[in-house]
Order: C-alpha cells, then structure tokens, then sequence
C-alpha cells in the first residue's frame, strides 16, 4: 500500500495560535519559582499531549500569582493538567475525552505511581459551550458554578475545573482576562482599566513578551496561528504602557534633541527664569544675545522716537 502523504501544517495539535506560548509565559512569569510551567507534555504520538503541566515546587507561592491569575492559583495541585482554549477557539466534542484519557496515559507512565489526589485538571476557555455539557451529561459526570466564570465538574476520578475567560474580562481583575474573547474585541477598556487600578506590571510584561515572539521572525509566525491580532495587540499595549507611563518614565532614553522636537520657542522655554536660560548658553550664544538684545533695544527707541514725531 502506498504511503499516504502526510502535511504536519494540517496535523491536530502541530498548528496553535500565538496566544498558547503567551499563556505558558505569562503562568511562568507570575508563579516564578513556586511552580514550574511545562508546555505541550507529550504523553503518545501525537496529537496525544496535554496542552500545559504545572507542578508545584518548594519556592512560595509569590503575592504577584495570587493577585494576577485569580481562580487559577485557587485549583492547583502538586500537578495540574490545562487545557487551553484561545479566544479564537472554544470546547468542542470529544475535548473533555481526549483531556482525560492524555491525563490517564501521564499518570500511568509517572514512577512512582503518582497518587489521584496530587494531580488536578482545570479547563482555560472563553465559555462554558453545549459540546462540553454534553460531553459532561454522556461521561456521568455533574456540572456546576461555584463562582463567577469558575465551574467544577464533580463524579470523575479527578478534580476538574473549566474557567470562562470572559467572564473573568468582565472585572479585568486578572490577566486572564487577556485570553478572552472580550480582550479580542475590544481591547481598550481591559487595558485602560489595568493600567488604572495598579496592574501596570502585566502591561509592561506583555509588551516585553511579544517583542520577543516578533524578534523569533517569521519561523514563528508561521507556526502560530493570528500574527495579525498579536501585532495589533503590541500596539494597543505600547500605546496604553506610554499614556499610563509617568512623564520622566515616557522621556526615559531620549536624547534632548529628541524630548524638545516638535515643541515651538516658546514651549521649549516655558517655566525657566532668565537665570536657568543663561546657564545653558555658551560663551558664543551669550556674545549672539547680547547683541539681539542690543539690535532690538535699538529698532524699540527708534519706533518711539518715530511715533513722537
């Protein structure tokens, strides 16, 4: 039998968008070195993988976790299996079976055995979808909201949580709030409302980490879905980090010719007494002054004079 041709490019689990590095990223950058944040734990051929492993360490769990990642930091375990579903992206049938049965195949290969109790699963997607609660009613198993955005599905052999991402955008209280699909819309407001109530950091943070992804070039933009949003997205971040920034913070780097460009005589010396405008001349523009002074004293006694007549 002939070999059938195979394109990796149309592979379940070979392409992904942009948004799953910035989430493995940003967990790593607000647990430090509480937990150690794994990406893409192979479990079979693929596309058998679960999508991020967190495994707690020794380090503390750091105040920025907590305030930053909300409900997640809530649900982790010793190990705690992702499913990660972007804001171009939602649950769909057979997603909760494949979850489960990758986290079987890890745990079956872990030495020693890892008990059922260490290892929790949660669910990172924009909605709660009718696949999932089917998927939830045909497996046995319940459903039910225990607070805003944040569901637990009860009767399997593990803890598992599914996490709405756009509710969480609805507060903007946490940065998962940047995985929504309200974040997709309309950026503006989530931004604008971090930048307001102390959350500059995560602002600052994921323009440092887009600048990154776009330093990779195009190896990597072919590799993750939505280039476009990410570029647009940069923009709206750099643009909100430089109207929150303070006006020391936005002039940080530039030369003087650069901080003065665009501003008129008068604007540029606006707020200096004569003293400070003195101090900065030179011997050659002092000598230049004096004679304008001199020249315009002149023209001045001349057009009075004048006007007497």
């Amino acid at each position: 039998m002939a070999a059938q041709e195979h394109n990796d490019a149309d592979s379940p689990g070979r392409t992904r968008t942009w948004w799953h590095p910035m989430l493995v990223a940003t967990l790593q950058w607000a647990l430090q070195d509480s937990y150690e944040v794994r990406d893409e734990v192979s479990v079979g051929r693929m596309p058998l993988r679960i999508d991020i492993l967190i495994l707690r360490r020794l380090g503390e769990l750091p105040e920025i976790a907590k305030q930053e990642l909300g409900p997640l930091v809530q649900i982790l375990n010793e190990y705690t299996a992702v499913e990660f579903k972007s804001p171009s992206d939602a649950i769909e049938i057979g997603d909760l079976d494949q979850l489960l049965g990758c986290v079987h195949l890890f745990r079956s290969q872990q030495r020693p055995p890892l008990e059922r109790g260490k290892l929790s699963l949660a669910i990172l997607a924009p909605a709660i979808s009718s696949a999932l609660r089917d998927d939830v009613e045909r497996l046995g198993l319940t459903i039910s909201e225990r607070h805003g955005g944040v569901w637990e599905i009860t009767g399997g052999l593990f803890p598992l949580w599914v996490i709405e991402t756009d509710r969480l955008a609805e507060h903007a209280e946490s940065v998962l709030a940047f995985f929504s699909r309200n974040f997709l819309r309309d950026a503006k407001p989530i931004i604008e409302r971090w930048c307001a109530t102390g959350h500059a950091e995560i602002v600052d943070f994921i323009v440092q980490q887009i600048e990154q992804f776009k330093r990779r070039g195009e190896s990597f933009t072919m590799q993750h879905k939505d280039a476009q949003v990410m570029e647009r997205t940069w923009e709206e971040f750099q643009a909100a980090a430089i109207a929150a920034a303070s006006p020391e913070k936005r002039l940080e780097g530039l030369s003087p010719e650069k901080r003065l460009e665009g501003l008129s005589p008068e604007k540029r010396l606006e707020g200096l007494s004569p003293e400070d405008v003195l101090k900065g001349l030179s011997e050659a523009d002092r000598k230049r002054l004096r004679e304008l002074l001199e020249q315009q004293s002149f023209e001045d006694n001349s057009n009075g004079g004048d006007a007497a007549k």
